[in-house]
């Protein structure tokens, strides 16, 4: 909590001193002059290095896919450990029940 405050306090502090008017600019316009060129190159390096990481970890995951055959993969007898939820019910109707469904498909029809 203490480092907060001090955070804020320091921040709010740099942030005036940076504002004040020197000439017909401020502060932080006269140090940018200098810290802009060096920045860039900063930004331009992260971004190329990024970049490369990016490609090479594409790369790798296509070699790791591409690799794996049918062969290697192992099957067991049992697809998925729930049941199908769109299984079939078994056929235990009477005569009765399935004349009457019978009856209301073909009506339908």
């Amino acid at each position: 909590m203490i480092f907060l405050l001090k955070f804020s306090i320091y921040f709010t502090v740099s942030f005036f001193i940076l504002n004040f008017p020197i000439g017909n600019k401020k502060v932080f316009n006269h140090i940018e002059v200098y810290t802009d060129p060096v920045s860039n190159k900063i930004y331009e390096k992260i971004g190329s290095s990024s970049n490369e990481i990016i490609s090479e970890g594409k790369k790798a995951t296509k070699k790791l896919f591409n690799n794996t055959s049918k062969k290697d993969v192992v099957r067991t007898g049992h697809s998925s450990r729930f049941k199908k939820s769109n299984s079939l019910p078994k056929d235990e109707y009477t005569p009765e029940e399935r004349e009457a469904l019978l009856k209301i498909l073909n009506q339908e029809n």
